[in-house]
């Protein structure tokens, strides 16, 4: 009993850690924003930081990303092109991001859990 107990609690403990939220009591932030604590104030710095590695010509890609606990670039989507070449543009900067940018994590009840973020990112102009 002891023992089905002990692989019931690990197993919801996994669930639990995995569980993804999109509403949080703070949002998840880049190191630059990380001391703003008005959460629509947080939202738009996140914003300007991807501005900042964009140009001014160009042209925006909605992507989902998902941040974990420890503030890690978990796995992302871009949502508003099935272009390949800005899905390409996408993977890339956001693979060099989660490779070198660790978030301050989203929280709930002052403790990190995963988090959703949907955000628009710069990339390069695409022929069409």
């Amino acid at each position: 009993m002891k023992t089905i107990l002990t692989t019931l609690t690990l197993l919801v403990t996994q669930i639990l850690s995995a569980q993804v939220y999109t509403q949080v009591d703070e949002v998840a932030s880049f190191p630059a924003c990380e001391g703003i604590t008005d959460n629509k104030q947080k939202c738009e710095c996140n914003k300007n930081q991807f501005l900042i590695i964009g140009e001014s010509n160009s042209q925006m890609a909605q992507v989902r990303l998902v941040i974990d606990g420890t503030g890690k670039i978990n796995r992302w989507k871009t949502i508003s092109s099935d272009n390949v070449e800005i899905i390409s543009q996408v993977d890339f900067i956001l693979g060099e991001m989660k490779s070198n940018i660790r978030l301050s994590p989203a929280r709930i009840g002052g403790e990190p859990v995963n988090s959703e973020m949907i955000i628009l990112m710069p990339v390069n102009n695409i022929e069409k």
